[in-house]
């Protein structure tokens, strides 16, 4: 069950967790700053592609975001390359994200 109330909390306790000011993370994800504060402040929800943004942006996943799931997911190392893909819409990123997996599965 979702629970969309825990939307904008989330996304303001993991955007000060990350020390991002609302401009910081409304450029990464390519919003206004003011949508941004709409979403933490449960005004407004954002679509799906956004929602990835964010979560990649907050490293973290649209399901916790969202309220579908209860803990945080663990931190790891491929969300910093994910974070920057998220910048650019006209590249598909899978293989190189799945060849990086693959390349630090083995270190």
């Amino acid at each position: 069950m979702s629970d969309f109330s825990k939307m904008g909390e989330r996304i303001k306790t993991l955007r000060y967790k990350k020390s991002m000011t609302l401009g910081d993370l409304a450029n990464i994800v390519g919003v206004s700053k003011t949508s941004i504060s709409k979403y933490e402040n449960d005004k407004a929800t954002p679509k799906a592609e956004i929602l990835e943004k964010l979560a990649l942006a907050l490293d973290t996943t649209p399901a916790y975001i969202m309220g579908w799931e209860d803990e945080e997911p663990a931190e790891t190392e491929i969300n910093p390359l994910m974070t920057i893909a998220a910048h650019h819409d006209s590249y598909d990123f899978s293989e190189d994200l799945a060849l990086v997996k693959k390349v630090l599965a083995l270190i």
